[in-house]
This record gives structure tokens, C-alpha cells and sequence, in this order.
């Protein structure tokens, strides 16, 4: 997300709108939508698409306008960071984890991990592989912990073409009980 939003304040103003979209023409309708509600409010959040499935060319069309909104000037940006992230997906069926987030006010009470090892028992169940795409080096270890794998590390380019920053491709086997 630094990549397309360097500046805190800006990505902090964006965030909110661009999750909302991602959920709206991404994710919810495809099912893979999983949130912790606390008192009412959502703490924790992971958006999944299932094996085999992507949003389809009206959700894309449909989320266009909200989409030039936020990226703004740098949509072109967006777009091919989009597509080099794509180009490092297992060309077999997988769950992709596109989205793990935890309110900050309860980061550290294990509430990402719960969403993360629920579906990941699924996917053991079903013997189905799961992927993602680590953006922060600090957290591999969390992911590496429930048997991610990098698969790739991900140069991104930044706004203006020149070297960005590093993600990290992760594939999960389903596991053996």
C-alpha cells in the first residue's frame, strides 16, 4: 500500500474508501469475506477469493469510477502494480488471501490469526492451497509460522518507474492432519 499511497496521511484518508470498494465489487460477491465484529464495530477483517474465481468485467466496470477517485493521477501505477502481482499467482487453484487487516486498537489480541487459521483448516479439509502476497518483511515470519512458503520476492516499481519496495509471494500447501 506504501507504493500507491507514500505519504501516512493520505494513505490513512484513502484506505477506508478503497477497502469498502475492493469489498463491494471484489470480494463480498464472491463469498470470501470473513470479519470479527466487536460490540458492533468490525475488529478484524480477511477477504478471500475461492479457488478459481476473480471478479468478473462488470464488477471491474462498475468500480472503475471509485477507483479513479483513489488512485487519483497514479491509476496507471496502480493498474501495472496490479497486474505484476497477478503475473505471481500459482497457475493452480488456490484460495488468495487478498486482504488481512486488524483495527490498530486490537492489534496483538490474535484476532488476524483466528480469521488466517480458520480458513486455513478449510483449506486442509478440502486439500486446497492457499496464496497471498506479504507486503511487510516484518510479518513473513507470522505467515512462514502456518506454513506459507515465498514463492517469489516482488519488486514493485514506484510512481515513477524507479525500483519500489519489496513483496513476497506465499504459497500454502494444504496440510496433513
Amino acid at each position: 500500500m506504501t507504493s500507491l499511497w507514500p505519504g501516512q496521511t493520505r494513505r490513512h484518508q484513502i484506505l477506508p474508501r478503497y477497502f469498502e470498494t475492493a469489498l463491494r465489487y471484489d470480494h463480498v460477491p464472491l463469498g470470501g469475506v470473513h470479519a470479527l465484529i466487536e460490540e458492533g464495530i468490525i475488529s478484524a477483517v480477511a477477504n478471500w477469493d475461492p479457488p478459481g474465481q476473480a471478479p468478473g468485467l462488470l464488477a471491474s466496470v462498475l468500480s472503475v469510477p471509485h477507483h479513479l477517485i483513489e488512485f487519483r493521477q497514479h491509476i496507471v501505477h496502480a493498474a501495472r502494480t496490479r497486474a505484476l502481482l497477478e503475473q505471481h499467482r500459482p497457475d493452480t487453484a488456490h484460495w488468495y488471501l487478498a486482504h488481512l487487516a486488524v483495527a490498530p486498537t486490537r492489534q496483538g489480541a490474535g484476532l488476524g490469526s483466528a480469521l488466517l487459521d480458520e480458513r486455513l483448516s478449510l483449506c486442509d479439509e478440502r486439500s486446497e492451497a492457499a496464496f497471498l502476497v506479504c507486503t511487510r518483511a516484518r510479518t513473513l515470519d507470522f505467515y512462514q509460522s502456518r506454513g506459507f512458503q515465498i514463492t517469489a520476492p516482488i519488486t514493485l516499481p514506484d510512481r515513477h518507474g524507479d525500483t519500489g519496495p519489496t513483496v513476497y509471494g506465499m504459497v500454502r500447501q494444504p496440510q496433513a492432519k
